[in-house]
């Protein structure tokens, strides 16, 4: 979260974060149990889209629920490359 913090104030502009935990996302995947983790993630996005103006997901993992819900939510995943991205949509 220091790295959305420090892009928005390097670019002026304030901004608020809320984090979210995907409850039982985490225990789902790790025994193996990839649809439950995928419906966890899911409902997360579906709760978060309605009130943020971008959704930056922890894991690069996450990114295939995005694929399988359709266009339209504001996300970015969290790595290295995605500097540039998540400094346009902060």
């Amino acid at each position: 979260m220091a790295l959305l913090r420090e892009t928005a104030a390097a670019a002026g502009r304030a901004c608020e974060i809320n984090a979210h935990l995907c409850e039982g996302a985490f225990e789902a995947v790790m025994a193996g149990d990839v649809a439950t983790h995928d419906k966890a993630v899911a409902a997360g996005l579906h709760s978060l889209a309605a009130t943020s103006d971008v959704i930056v997901l922890a894991q690069a993992s996450m990114a295939r629920v995005i694929g399988a819900m359709g266009a339209g939510l504001p996300t970015t995943v969290r790595h290295e490359r995605n500097g540039p991205r998540m400094a346009q949509c902060v």
